[in-house]
């Protein structure tokens, strides 16, 4: 079998080509993100989001805010993953929907949100 190319993604979750193996195939080699940036939490390990971008869908959702932990994007899980591997389950096709799966910094509530990939300028 071929070799399969490392996974790529920056740590924003909008920039950076996706993992040569997505699907569908995503035009020109890009994607949209969900319209956060996202670090991982120095204490506990998980990741969180980070800041919210302009123009993205995160932005126009009251229930993404920063330091919100991201537990899942369609269904598997966050914990323990790589910043790439996180990347490449946020970045998909522009207009596709992601299901995201967050623990509300304020409340400690999980909530799931559909999400729809948003291309937003380069921070």
């Amino acid at each position: 079998p071929p070799a399969t190319p490392p996974l790529v993604a920056s740590i924003s979750g909008d920039a950076g080509p996706p993992p040569a193996a997505a699907s569908p195939p995503l035009a020109g080699g890009k994607g949209a993100g969900l319209g956060f940036t996202f670090k991982r939490d120095s204490h506990t390990g998980n990741w969180q989001v980070n800041r919210i971008k302009p123009g993205g869908f995160a932005e126009t959702c009251s229930d993404i805010a920063s330091g919100d932990v991201i537990d899942s994007v369609d269904g598997n899980s966050c914990r323990g993953i790589s910043q790439a591997e996180l990347g490449a389950l946020i970045m998909g096709p522009e207009g596709s929907v992601a299901s995201l799966g967050l623990v509300k910094a304020n409340t400690n509530k999980p909530v799931k949100i559909d999400a729809r990939r948003i291309k937003t300028a380069k921070p």
